[in-house]
């Protein structure tokens, strides 16, 4: 359902949709997803967070396809994983970081060229975004 047709529509000033009936957007900039809503008779996005949190319309499109991730939530999937096969290898590194830790750089980085050795490790980055990276937008 379009913005335009949730404003011009007979729904309650507080309204939610029911979860089947949801128009799925995302943020142009940020890559938020979200679905329209009202809140004190105004059409707002409600982010897919635990909690409600809201945001206005703008900046935000409708979902044309499905694409529930983002290019930065598969590399934390991807660092996780790669932590977890280094645990299981024995591969001791420099440092415990977690992905919280990590400088911007370091995100970017890792996000562009995944861990530099050894070759397993090269190769379990590269199957998770095969498996999963067309999942993101």
């Amino acid at each position: 359902m379009s913005i335009e047709a949730i404003d011009r529509g007979d729904l309650p000033p507080n309204w939610d949709p029911e979860k089947k009936e949801r128009t799925w957007v995302h943020h142009v900039q940020t890559g938020d997803r979200g679905w329209f809503v009202k809140r004190n008779g105004k059409t707002v996005v409600h982010l897919d967070r635990p909690v409600e949190a809201l945001r206005p319309t703008d900046g935000f499109v409708i979902d044309t396809e499905y694409r529930p991730l983002n290019r930065t939530q598969i590399a934390k999937v991807q660092f996780a994983a790669d932590q977890e096969l280094c645990k299981a290898m024995g591969i001791r590194l420099s440092t415990q970081k977690t992905w919280a830790d990590l400088t911007s750089k370091e995100k970017i980085l890792w996000l562009n060229e995944g861990p530099d050795d050894p070759v397993q490790r090269a190769k379990l980055f590269k199957f998770i975004h095969g498996a999963i990276g067309d999942l993101a937008r």
